[in-house]
């Protein structure tokens, strides 16, 4: 299981993207972090709730890619952290309601 502050980082910046168009979602995921850290269950979401979510999470990998690590003490942090950004993109693209 990836360290929690991994996919703690990267809902920060799924709320933040969302935060613009889709402030009823942002809330959800913003919700799951601390001090709140409600549980954040995206399997009752509405197909379109949920490509809204996947896309901003798509909107921040392309971000993270862009920085190339500069935001982290040591490359192999950025490199392992890219890993489990992609474990969670790839869960997220296994869900049926993405061709929805």
């Amino acid at each position: 299981m990836p360290a929690s502050w991994v996919f703690n980082h990267v809902l920060e910046r799924i709320a933040a993207d969302l935060r613009g168009g889709r402030p009823e979602i942002a809330d959800k995921v913003a919700n799951a972090l601390f001090p709140r850290m409600e549980y954040l269950d995206l399997s009752s979401w509405s197909p379109e709730d949920f490509s809204h979510f996947r896309a901003s999470l798509e909107s921040t990998q392309v971000a993270l890619k862009g920085t190339d690590g500069a935001d982290f003490l040591s490359r192999d942090f950025y490199e392992g952290y890219l890993a489990r950004v992609e474990e969670l993109s790839t869960l997220l693209y296994s869900d049926p309601r993405r061709s929805r």
